[in-house]
């Protein structure tokens, strides 16, 4: 703000120095909320530095040494420990705060289990997709990894800490947080005006690209993806609205989000964004505050759009079309790699029978159900799906059929042990029958893993339901 005034290109009014206070309020209290106090070397002698974490982890472990160690490397990686040394007050603090990971110790005195805490960590509704690593003996047991994945976990650490599993597992909460961040593609060729944008909004934890040659708007679309494009009016070669035009005649990006900024404020000006496609405009130089509220709105708007459109409504979990769509681009991954991958279907046992000796909504209450079990189980990059009516599908990234058969087989005894009640009060029970599919060896495309998967169902089905067929 103060460059902008300094060079003229904006009057240093009230609400110039409105915004220069308010930024100087912030700055002050992120400071003190989040600043934490490090001796820095310097010619003069040591000197305070304030430093912002990136990443906060709930760090649980019996052992006061592991919760030493990482807490150091937390403070050297910018990452907010909080340390609980027992189960309870593990949970407790799990209940009280949000969370970018979680770290667990496998291990605890008088029968206490990291496995536990996870399990409790993510039937919480804000952190039910939280990822989370466990730290174990180098010499764990095949089944401690195997219930650690049906928890949640992504990564298992082991015992003596190296510097290198720290770093790794920070490195991936930290992906998993940015993945989540709003992607901003800033089309302007002023290099100054970019960066002073740019610092605006990653401030506020969005993901900045910038691109000053607007021929080359569709592959920047195509590499960067962006939640939302911020494109001046005036560019070299092509104006902003001949762009954003280019961009509404292409189907991918027709409901991409477009903001223009002009310096012309005449209505015919105005009315010019609108007709081009925008979706709203600012006047140049930009207000902080304005810009920031405008971004949010739009950016929420089309996530939860992309979200209803996405998510079946009854389970939460991703509708068959977004669960085709994830899979399409994880298999193409994994045929490059060959890592092996297993696709599960899920088909609840003699359903028909649940509604119409139930009733519908007691239908309902048994796919919620079961939507919330398997949202809250298994890992992050875990796919999760709805198949249609009372079947599910899920993937399992790098697992093979054991693996997968057993994960599966702990969602089954779960869900058997449930208790269900009709509007009567009349009280019932429900199992599912299920067959997987392993990639490449049942087939390399969705097709044929889907068909390989489906006969295996039908086996577990012939063999008399409530089973898990590999």
């Amino acid at each position: 703000m103060l460059r902008e005034v300094s060079q003229g290109r904006l009057e240093a009014g009230v609400t110039a120095w409105r915004e220069v206070n308010k930024g100087l309020r912030q700055l002050n209290e992120a400071l003190s909320r989040r600043r934490e106090v490090l001796l820095v070397a310097s010619p003069g002698g040591p000197v305070e530095s304030f430093r912002k974490y990136d990443l906060r982890v709930l760090c649980a472990d019996p052992d006061p040494a592991i919760l030493a160690e990482l807490e150091n490397h937390g403070r050297r990686s910018l990452v907010d420990v909080v340390k609980a040394g027992t189960v309870d007050e593990a949970l407790e603090l799990a209940a009280e705060g949000a969370y970018d990971g979680a770290i667990l110790g496998v291990s605890w005195p008088e029968g206490g289990s990291g496995f536990r805490i996870a399990r409790a960590i993510r039937s919480l509704d804000r952190l039910s997709s939280v990822p989370v690593a466990f730290v174990a003996d180098a010499d764990a047991a095949l089944q401690d990894r195997v219930t650690a994945a049906y928890s949640g976990t992504s990564l298992f650490i082991t015992r003596p800490l190296a510097p290198e599993q720290l770093a790794s597992a920070f490195d991936y909460f930290s992906a998993i947080k940015r993945a989540d961040q709003p992607r901003i593609l800033v089309l302007d060729d002023d290099d100054s005006f970019n960066a002073h944008l740019s610092g605006i909004l990653a401030r506020e934890g969005m993901k900045i690209s910038t691109l000053a040659d607007p021929t080359r708007i569709l592959e920047t679309l195509a590499s960067e993806r962006p939640d939302l494009l911020i494109l001046d009016v005036i560019l070299p070669k092509l104006s902003g609205f001949d762009v954003c035009k280019m961009i509404r005649s292409t189907p991918e990006w027709q409901t991409l989000p477009v903001l223009f900024l002009t310096v012309r404020l005449g209505a015919q000006d105005r009315l010019a964004c609108f007709e081009a496609g925008g979706d709203d405009y600012l006047p140049k130089p930009v207000v902080g505050a304005e810009l920031l509220a405008r971004i949010k709105v739009r950016i929420d708007r089309v996530r939860l759009h992309q979200e209803r459109a996405n998510r079946d409504a009854l389970t939460g979990l991703l509708a068959r079309q977004a669960f085709v769509d994830a899979m399409e681009k994880r298999l193409a991954e994994n045929r490059r790699t060959m890592r092996p991958l297993s696709l599960c279907l899920i088909d609840l046992d003699r359903f028909k029978q649940v509604n119409d000796t139930h009733g519908h909504l007691a239908g309902d209450l048994v796919i919620r159900a079961v939507g919330k079990l398997l949202h809250s189980r298994f890992r992050t990059e875990d796919l999760r799906g709805r198949w249609g009516g009372e079947e599910f599908v899920v993937s399992f990234a790098g697992e093979g059929l054991d693996t997968a058969r057993e994960m599966l087989m702990r969602v089954l005894t779960e869900l058997r042990q449930m208790n269900f009640a009709d509007e009567h009060g009349e009280p019932f029970g429900t199992s599912f029958s299920a067959g997987i599919a392993l990639f490449p060896d049942d087939g390399y495309t969705l097709e044929e893993l889907v068909r390989a998967a489906d006969r295996r169902l039908y086996a577990a089905k012939e063999a008399g339901r409530n089973q898990v067929v590999a």
